[in-house]
């Protein structure tokens, strides 16, 4: 929720700011510097709530399914990179090839969050359309090269 209010929050003050260079007269000028305070203000604000969920005990870790998260990040960010890069001619196709991965021990809305930042950010950078793909494999530590000497280890690869 934080990041979606700061997306808001960097819009409001682009266009402030693409506002204030268009030489509009001093009284729009004033307001927009208000506009301005306010948004950078809330983003304070913003920042603030997040150091106090920071503070609160975090739930245990727990099995984590991998590729169901990464399909539900997908579903949250669906309304931006297909809704509304559609409505203007523009497509990105997202390609996941996620196989049946062992569970990992985590905080699965943390990383809903990661991922929904991920994706968004990955959108931002192709306003045109493109490719969006997400890949993982299960790989035993040795071959993630851990250094560990437990060939049966289980450790992941992705490539976001």
């Amino acid at each position: 929720m934080a990041h979606d209010l700061n997306n808001i929050l960097a819009a409001i003050l682009g266009a402030g700011g693409a506002a204030a260079a268009a030489r509009a007269d001093s009284d729009v000028q004033d307001r927009l510097r208000i506009l301005e305070t306010a948004a950078t203000d809330a983003a304070q604000v913003v920042r603030r709530l997040q150091d106090f969920a920071r503070q609160r005990g975090r739930s245990p870790l727990a099995p984590i399914d991998l590729a169901e998260v990464v399909r539900e990040s997908l579903e949250i960010t669906r309304p931006r990179w297909k809704d509304e890069l559609e409505r203007h001619g523009n497509v990105i196709d997202v390609q996941v090839a996620l196989p049946a991965l062992p569970r990992v021990l985590g905080y699965a809305p943390e990383l809903r969050e990661v991922l929904t930042n991920i994706i968004l950010n990955a959108v931002d950078a192709m306003p045109a359309g493109g490719t969006l793909g997400f890949t993982a494999q299960a790989v035993s530590a040795e071959e993630a090269g851990s250094g560990a000497s437990d060939g049966d280890s289980a450790g992941w690869w992705s490539s976001w």
